[in-house]
Parts: C-alpha cells; sequence; structure tokens
C-alpha cells in the first residue's frame, strides 16, 4: 500500500472517530465539545482526500474544503477551552462573536486566492518526493491566520493550565490529558510551518490522529463530557452541606464555600497547604474522629448570629481500585431544624408531666405559699438559661410583693415592695399587662425596678406573664436570665400557662378559705359554730392530757 494510501486512510478514521465523538458529546448536552471537534474533522478529511489527488485543481479544491474548518480552528477550540472550564461565563457574547472575524476573512481571502494571491503566492505539485504534494509560497494572510491561532491556541493552553492547578484530582487527569491531546497537532504544524524537520508531509493532520483517539479514550476512560471542572465546581461550590476533602496525608485538597461558614478557620487557608490537624485544634472532638478515621456520625455546634447551628458530621474513607485509602471526605450537614424539633417534642413532653404535677399538686397542697413555690420552680426547670424567677403578688395598697423567689436571697425578698402605679416599668404598656412579654436587653430598659442586690444586678433577660383572676391583674410570673437574648416566642406560650395555673391556684385556695371560713363561722354572729366549737375543745382537752406528766 502506498504511503499516500495509507495516510490518508488513518485521516478519514480519526475523522470518523471525532465524528463519533461529537455525536456522542451532542447527545450528552455538550454541544460545544461537538462544536470543536467539527472543524478538526473538516481539516482531517479535507487532507485525507489532497494527498491522493496528482492535479492542481483538485488539490486546490480540497485545501477550500480543509479551510472550511482550519479557518476556524483556533477559535472554536479556544470556545471549548473557555467552555469547559466556565470563563465563557465571564466574557460578553459580542466579545466572543469578535473571535470569528479574523477566521471570517480568512476563508474570504482563501477562497478567492487566485485574483489577489495573498494567501498564497503561488501553488504547485512537487512529485519528487514519496508522492505528489503540494507545495505553497505563503502569502500575508497566510500569516496573519497562523499568528491568530496560535495566539488563540497559546490562550487557551493557559486556560487549561490554572483549571489545571486548581482541579481536584479526578479532574486533574482529564484536564492533563486535554493539554497534551491540545499541544500535538500544534507541535507539529508548528515543525512543518517553519521547516524545523525535512519532511515534505504536513504532519498536523497526521498529529489529529494521535489527538483524536486521546479525546475518545478521555471520553470512554475518563467520561469528561459528564463531569467537567466548571460543572464539578458548580456543583461544589453550592452545595448546602460542607465539604471538605483530604488527602491520605491528612492534608486539605478542597473545600465548598458552605464549609468555611462551619469551620471559620477555612477561610483563611488556602487548599493544598494546610493539614486539618492545623485547622481543626480548637475542634478537638472533630479532629480525633478525623484521625481515628471513624466514619461514625457526630454531631458539632456553629455560631451564626447569635444563633446555635447543629451540624451532624459524616466522615468517609476514599479508596483506589486496589482498596488502599487515598483519602478522606467530611460532610457537614446543616440538622439544625430536626434538632431543634427534638427539642421540642422533649419540651412538650417535660410539660406534660409539669402540666400533670401541677393540676395534682393544687388539689393536693393547701399552702398557697407552697403551691406558688412548686409551680414557678416547675417553670424555671422547663426553661433553659434560666437563673432566677420569682412570682409578685399586688395587695390592697396596689403594691407589689414577691410570694414566691429561686435564686434570691429570702431577706432582700422580704424588703422588696415596689408600688405598682407610681414605679413600675412594665404598667407604661397595656400589652405588658394583658399577655407575655420579653425582655431580652434589661439594661437598655429604663426606670426598670430589680431587686437592688449583687443577684439582681446580673438579670440581662426577663420573660414575664401576668396573673389574671376575674378579668384584673393580681400579679406576675418572672423568670430572669443572667444573659441577654436568652429567651424566644416559643416561651410566650407557656408562660401565659403557667400563669393560668396560678390564676387557678390561688382561686381554688381563696375558695378553699371561704369555704372552711363558712363551715367554721356563724355568717349572722360571726361566732364560732357549735359543731366546731366542740371540735375545738376536744382537741384540746385530747392535747392536754397528751402532754400530762406524773409526778410520781
Amino acid at each position: 500500500m502506498k504511503i499516500n494510501n495509507l495516510l490518508s486512510f488513518m485521516l478519514l478514521v480519526s475523522a470518523l472517530v471525532l465524528f463519533f465523538v461529537g455525536y456522542f458529546a451532542w447527545k450528552s448536552d455538550k454541544k460545544y465539545v461537538a462544536i470543536s471537534l467539527i472543524p478538526v474533522s473538516i481539516y482531517a478529511s479535507g487532507y485525507a482526500f489532497e494527498i491522493l489527488c496528482t492535479s492542481i485543481e483538485w488539490v486546490k479544491f480540497w485545501v477550500k474544503v480543509e479551510y472550511l474548518g482550519g479557518a476556524f480552528l483556533g477559535a472554536l477550540w479556544l470556545m471549548f477551552a473557555l467552555n469547559f472550564t466556565g470563563f465563557i461565563d465571564k466574557i460578553k457574547k459580542r466579545t466572543l462573536m469578535l473571535l470569528y472575524v479574523i477566521p471570517t476573512i480568512v476563508l474570504l481571502v482563501n477562497y478567492t486566492n487566485d485574483f489577489h494571491h495573498l494567501f498564497y503566492k503561488k501553488m504547485y505539485i512537487n512529485d519528487q518526493g514519496i508522492f505528489p504534494i503540494l507545495e505553497v509560497i505563503h502569502g500575508p494572510w497566510y500569516w496573519v491566520h497562523t499568528v491568530y491561532n496560535y495566539v488563540l491556541m497559546v490562550i487557551g493552553l493557559i486556560i487549561f493550565i490554572r483549571a489545571y492547578l486548581k482541579a481536584v484530582t479526578i479532574i486533574k487527569k482529564q484536564i492533563l490529558l486535554l493539554i497534551v491531546a491540545w499541544i500535538i497537532p500544534w507541535i507539529s504544524d508548528f515543525i512543518y510551518i517553519f521547516g524545523l524537520l525535512r519532511l515534505d508531509v504536513d504532519l498536523a493532520p497526521l498529529a489529529l490522529c494521535i489527538s483524536a483517539l486521546m479525546y475518545s479514550f478521555a471520553v470512554l476512560r475518563f467520561r469528561f463530557l459528564k463531569l467537567t471542572p466548571i460543572a464539578l465546581e458548580k456543583v461544589f461550590s453550592n452545595m448546602l452541606d460542607g465539604v471538605i476533602i483530604l488527602d491520605s496525608q491528612n492534608n486539605i485538597v478542597n473545600f465548598n464555600n458552605a464549609s468555611k461558614n462551619i469551620i471559620s478557620e477555612l477561610k483563611y487557608v488556602e487548599a493544598g497547604n494546610k493539614k486539618i490537624d492545623e485547622v481543626l485544634k480548637d475542634h478537638r472532638t472533630l479532629l480525633k474522629a478525623v484521625n481515628d478515621g471513624s466514619s461514625n456520625e457526630s454531631l458539632i455546634t456553629a455560631k451564626d448570629k447569635d444563633r446555635l447551628i447543629y451540624y451532624k458530621i459524616n466522615i468517609n474513607n476514599i479508596y483506589e481500585n486496589t482498596g488502599e485509602i487515598i483519602g478522606k471526605i467530611l460532610v457537614f450537614m446543616d440538622v439544625t431544624e430536626q434538632n431543634r424539633n427534638i427539642e421540642r417534642i422533649n419540651k412538650l413532653l417535660k410539660l406534660k408531666e409539669v402540666m400533670l404535677d401541677i393540676g395534682y399538686s393544687i388539689n393536693e397542697i393547701s399552702d398557697i405559699n407552697d403551691l406558688l413555690q412548686l409551680i414557678l420552680d416547675k417553670v424555671i426547670n422547663c426553661i433553659d438559661g434560666k437563673r432566677n424567677g420569682s412570682i409578685v403578688l399586688l395587695d390592697k395598697d396596689e403594691n407589689l410583693k414577691i410570694v414566691a423567689a429561686r435564686g434570691y436571697n429570702s431577706e432582700d425578698i422580704k424588703k422588696f415592695v415596689v408600688n405598682f402605679k407610681e414605679r413600675f416599668e412594665w404598667s407604661d404598656s397595656e400589652k405588658s399587662t394583658n399577655k407575655a412579654i420579653i425582655y431580652n436587653d434589661v439594661d437598655k430598659m429604663k426606670n426598670v425596678v430589680m431587686l437592688d442586690t449583687a443577684e439582681g444586678k446580673k438579670i440581662k433577660s426577663v420573660i414575664r406573664a401576668p396573673i389574671i383572676i376575674d378579668n384584673e391583674l393580681y400579679g406576675f410570673l418572672n423568670i430572669d436570665s443572667t444573659y441577654n437574648n436568652i429567651f424566644d416566642e416559643g416561651y410566650l406560650e407557656l408562660m401565659e400557662y403557667m400563669a393560668s395555673q396560678i390564676s387557678i391556684a390561688v382561686t381554688k385556695h381563696k375558695l378553699y378559705e371561704k369555704t372552711v371560713y363558712l363551715s367554721r363561722y356563724d355568717k349572722l354572729t360571726n361566732v364560732y359554730n357549735r359543731s366546731y366549737f366542740e371540735q375545738l375543745l376536744y382537741d384540746n382537752i385530747y392535747n392536754d392530757n397528751i402532754n400530762k406528766k406524773e409526778f410520781f
């Protein structure tokens, strides 16, 4: 078989391979890949038929076919690089359209070369070699075309190298293969144009055969059409879950934006130049799990604008085909809402128990002060961040007095007396005496009355509910905390319920006292009735007999 026939066959095979890859890319919704392969296929096909021709007329025809692809080769391959790496989103479409101005002029100049000879000064058949081949003397527009293509090639190469340096391992293999496939045809073209080797054959189309095989391998082996750096980067960066990728030496290979909000130290770290041990030195539990290689789920918290966020961590090993561990993936999932739902359920269960206890206690405890203290203790135990609390009631002179308290000195409690209308801050608002209300920064409140003690001065937040009996204000249930912004609206319903329980307890106690009074006294004369008088007399005589002592 003649060499030109063999070379032509190889070029046609490579063109078919590229058409196949282009079709596969188009069906995979990667149209920019298919479009970038079109000029290569046309160029290879045209040259395959050119080297079979022996007449200058047919050679010129196939050269024009070649330039249907060759004129746009640099521009379309640069577009491939921009699309593949995602840089195309940063460039305006009008700017991109300018890339095709010179290739279009080159195509027109090539097609009209017989009239001006600006592309080829001279074209003739050289039949002194191993097979007849076209010889040309280049014109000025040929060099414009060559320089322009090389400039675009260098720009594309820089884009690929930059993407390679930032890519994760699996993508690096794909980009490296593309870089090599990108360079090979251009090196061969450079050798042919500048005559660095004494060969009569243009090596660029032949190099395209190798390039086509490499692209095919990239598609079939690495499937880069389904996983591109920009696709991976967009998915990785926009994930709601935080992800940190480590290598086998626990070096940080990559991490996404979400992980920076969870591990704040990552904001000051570049991927690839820090060990996870240095970054997580203040997160000992997490660091221990990473070093132990534990895949068990654990829970950590992070603060975001005075709000605690809970994250569940999954640590998974990355295995090579041989089974060797080559790295780890740390995934942080936001489970704040789930955790809060669990907390709400636990609080509701706890509240249910408290309600039952208070319900029984109202009927069993006769001493109202003991009952109020019990209710106060139960409420405080149901609220997080609590420290102190009190129940204050209005007396006949509209003075507020503490009848039950926790966290305060008993002697200080006895001294606390405040006139409701004159000095009580919360009476300024009608809402504050009808509904439960939260004050999450007591220091900003003017004229607020607190216990003038060491404990009272530490109070930063207060949640308060009015005690209403017979549609009139009777007092307040107060829960205090030494932390700012500790109470949320979820506690308002609890406070109002507990205040209503106090109202029921006080009402029942009043009813009990009235019943006792009516059972013991005659309403008309206001003296003991006979049955109660006899009971008192009996009790005194009985107790007197018990206390008698023998003298002998």
